[in-house]
């Protein structure tokens, strides 16, 4: 059992912030890595989907206008009670 009044040198502090950040990091690049995967995958099944669909291909791009729309009717939609003094 440790002595509770040790203090580890600053060069060990230093070594072990240093071996917990790499840890960290091979952590997250597994994490993204799987991530991108499953990105990756998702991308080529629907590009693939809609290459072989006409109603595939016109779907997408009724919901890609309308979310357009949407959005700009969102984006400059205002009251002009907001600006009264």
């Amino acid at each position: 059992m440790p002595d509770p009044g040790h203090v580890f040198s600053e060069r060990y502090e230093a070594k072990k912030s240093i071996l917990s950040l790499a840890k960290r990091q091979k952590i997250y690049r597994r994490v993204l890595r799987n991530v991108a995967s499953v990105l990756i995958v998702v991308l080529v099944f629907g590009l693939a989907v809609l290459v072989s669909s006409e109603e595939a291909r016109a779907a997408v791009r009724n919901w890609i206008i309308n979310t357009y729309k949407k959005v700009i009717e969102f984006r400059f939609e205002h009251n002009e009670n907001d600006y009264a003094s």
